[in-house]
């Protein structure tokens, strides 16, 4: 399979990259100047001089606030681990709304336009308030989530495997630079605002979800090599007293038949966060994290450090 364009060598070959395209052997970088609907944020003209100038992007800002809420009327139900196979992909049914109606809809960290999903970063970054919601993205396969939260926010990404990984300067910006908010920026929505996850009593914890090697592979054997120990050093660097948790999840085949049905129907490549302002009952909030069949909670001890290497499977 051709990968001409991509220049790390980790990115697979004959399989489906994880992009808007999602077929096999499909998401070649787009050119530099067909680049579009992107939000351009340079903070520093200097930082990457080499192409800025190339890039036809829009200016025009895009709207990505958390859709608005019910007031929350009661605690998180329970979620047993067998439950979490139906619970976690009934979330985006919202034609039968077999969704949780105390959180709404959850909002995608995808970018749509006219009906196409585009390979922009997709960002969220929310304080917390009396509204329940949850957000989120499915049938990952290669794309890696970032979720930072603490008492009294969360900040939630999502980054498309082709091109932001695949490519180097498309990871600077689309990554590094989006995440942090120094240099070019290419996405949709907020870099991460340190102020909201820096106080004492914060309890912030940084939640990676990034596929594993192969399907075969150990837990803590991570696909893109080079990338993800930067993307973790950044993050540190922002928030250097936060503990990481990171899930190496195994990649599903979008070109295997019985793969994509598992997608849809199960949790596998499911990343969804929950928030609640009476999660906890009588009047205390919660929140949790799904990265498929694990779920993080606001109620969890702090996660040690080798976390950070790669959590064991259930």
């Amino acid at each position: 399979c051709d990968r001409t364009g991509f220049d790390d060598p980790d990115v697979p070959t004959c399989v489906p990259l994880c992009t808007p395209a999602g077929g096999a052997c499909s998401g070649l970088p787009i050119p530099l100047v067909e680049r579009k609907r992107s939000l351009w944020q340079n903070t520093n003209p200097e930082a990457e001089p080499d192409d800025w100038a190339l890039r036809n992007v829009s200016l025009k800002p895009h709207e990505n606030a958390i859709k608005v809420r019910h007031l929350a009327k009661r605690a998180i139900s329970a979620i047993t681990e067998g439950q979490i196979t139906t619970y976690v992909p009934a979330q985006w049914d919202e034609s039968d709304g077999e969704f949780d109606q105390n959180f709404g809809f959850p909002t995608p960290l995808v970018e749509r336009v006219e009906n196409e999903e585009t390979d922009n970063t997709v960002t969220n970054q929310t304080e917390f308030t009396n509204i329940a919601f949850q957000m989120g993205s499915r049938g990952l396969h290669g794309c890696t989530m970032v979720t930072v939260v603490s008492n009294r926010a969360v900040y939630m990404g999502h980054f498309w495997e082709g091109p932001s990984w695949a490519v180097e300067i498309e990871f600077r910006e689309r990554v590094i630079n989006f995440i942090s908010g120094n240099g070019i920026r290419f996405g949709i929505g907020p870099a991460l605002d340190p102020s909201l996850f820096n106080r004492a009593g914060d309890e912030t914890r940084i939640y990676i979800m990034h596929p594993r090697r192969t399907p075969t592979s150990s837990s803590q054997s991570h696909l893109y090599r080079s990338k993800l120990p930067r993307l973790k050093s950044m993050l540190s660097r922002l928030l250097p007293n936060a503990p990481t948790v990171l899930w190496l999840y195994k990649r599903l085949d979008f070109s295997d038949s019985e793969d994509e049905e598992q997608a849809e129907n199960t949790q596998s490549g499911h990343a969804l966060f929950q928030f609640d302002p009476n999660g906890r009952g009588t009047g205390n909030s919660g929140w949790r994290l799904f990265y498929e069949e694990h779920v993080f909670n606001d109620t969890d001890p702090p996660p040690g450090a080798d976390s950070a290497n790669g959590i064991p499977d259930l």
